[in-house]
């Protein structure tokens, strides 16, 4: 350090350095020097010195100054030393209060991921499954690897990383006979199974679309994601009839065959035909002479007048369910006035279809148990 008439100064610039002047002090040879001045030369401006390092306390630089060379060295040193262990010191102090917010992660190898999510949620921590895989040895859905590793500490909230199994590539084949076809699907689909080849054959000792057969057979092994294939009922075979030929028939004639169980009308047509008599049939599908088996929907288009208002109109109705049979009456408004034009008991949950005449715009009301369930018009 240069010193003047035992004043201190720079050696920067030179220039004396007083009490209140904002310094530096060099870590090695304790030379103060002006703060601008050390930033500006970038290093101890003492000779063969060159520290870049350098420290700050007036304090400290007051007794440096009293002391000589030597002992200045030595004494900061002793201060860097000092400061060192106390930054040390509050280094750990904080990592030691973040580690207490830390928690363990537990070891959920094996685990059901249900009550991994349960056990996780608990401390405060997450779950996400990133991978999964096919374990011969792990069952579906537990899990059989995880990120972080078991015993290592993590922060609170800290999402957890998880591999879990598909269970098994060989499963055993589940018995699916005696099933129907929406509860066999439904087995196919938890089992990770595929739906095969259906073969369907009628059989008066099984109900319709029940399982009957099944390849490959009950406790067989196959790979997970293979084919089973069924043999289903389609109960007893049904019996057919020809369609008889309908047209230039009056339909009013006929009107208790289209009621009853054999045909199933679905659609009445209208049709302009002056010179035919009104509501005779012109036009039928089933066609006259097709196959058809008993309850077939039947579509048909009668004539009218163009100068009458009268049309027959198909009523749809399904009788609401329940444990017994229902008492149905129906009571159809139209231009002829008010009449009842059903009143009996149908079984619950029956389907009724039943052809209306109505003269003009009309209406119908419908009553079940005596009660009015719906309002509809007839047009």
């Amino acid at each position: 350090m240069k010193e003047t008439k035992n004043k201190s100064v720079c050696p920067v610039c030179s220039q004396e350095l007083r009490s209140d002047d904002d310094c530096l002090l060099c870590s090695e040879c304790g030379t103060r020097h002006h703060r601008p001045c050390w930033h500006r030369a970038g290093a101890c401006g003492a000779t063969n010195c060159g520290s870049t390092n350098a420290i700050e306390g007036a304090i400290i630089e007051d007794m440096a100054a009293k002391l000589d060379t030597p002992q200045r060295s030595q004494y900061f040193r002793h201060a860097l030393l000092f400061i060192s262990i106390a930054a040390l010191t509050a280094f750990l102090a904080v990592k030691l209060l973040f580690r207490g917010q830390e928690l363990p992660v537990p070891n959920l190898i094996g685990i059901h991921l249900n009550e991994a999510r349960r056990m996780l949620q608990a401390n405060g921590l997450k779950l996400k499954v990133s991978d999964k895989q096919y374990d011969n040895f792990i069952p579906e859905d537990k899990i059989i690897a995880q990120r972080p590793r078991p015993g290592s500490r993590v922060k609170k909230g800290r999402l957890l990383r998880v591999t879990a199994s598909l269970g098994s590539k060989i499963i055993k084949v589940p018995d699916f006979t005696g099933q129907d076809m929406r509860m066999a699907n439904l087995l196919l689909l938890q089992n990770g199974l595929k739906l095969g080849n259906v073969c369907q054959v009628y059989s008066p000792d099984h109900p319709r679309n029940q399982v009957i057969g099944q390849d490959p057979a009950p406790d067989s092994q196959i790979a997970r994601a293979g084919t089973i294939s069924f043999l289903v009922a389609q109960g007893p075979p049904s019996e057919y009839y020809l369609m008889p030929d309908l047209t230039y028939q009056s339909f009013t004639e006929h009107l208790n065959d289209f009621t009853s169980d054999l045909f199933q009308l679905d659609k009445i047509r209208d049709e302009v035909q002056d010179d035919l008599p009104s509501f005779t049939i012109v036009k039928q599908r089933p066609l006259a002479g097709t196959r058809i088996s008993h309850g077939e929907k039947m579509d048909l288009s009668l004539s009218h007048h163009s100068s009458s208002t009268a049309r027959y109109r198909l009523l749809k109705l399904q009788v609401p369910s329940g444990p017994a049979s229902k008492r149905v009456r129906i009571e159809l408004k139209d231009q002829q006035g008010n009449r009842v034009v059903v009143d009996e008991d149908r079984p619950a949950g029956s389907f009724l279809k039943l052809p209306l005449l109505v003269n003009g715009r009309g209406a119908v009301k419908i009553y079940v148990n005596g009660r009015l369930t719906m309002e509809r018009e007839m047009n």
